[in-house]
């Protein structure tokens, strides 16, 4: 996202129509510098138990379409 307000708004609605997933999860916009494209917000969400709690939680939601990675 392009401000911390968008990341946000998009948390929110991840967050709503994932609910299952994401539901007892907090997020924070985290800022990220990708050189000449910019200054982006990204949504890092938790807290997970364990690498595998994380892996589980990618795997689903890349099963549903939606972009994931693991950060520490």
């Amino acid at each position: 996202m392009r401000s911390p307000e968008a990341a946000r708004q998009e948390w929110d609605r991840l967050k709503h129509d994932n609910s299952d997933l994401l539901g007892k999860l907090t997020a924070n916009a985290v800022r990220a510098d990708l050189g000449e494209k910019g200054i982006y917000y990204r949504v890092e969400a938790g807290p997970l138990t364990d690498k595998a709690a994380a892996d589980r939680l990618c795997k689903a939601l890349k099963e549903r379409g939606l972009g994931c990675s693991l950060v520490k």
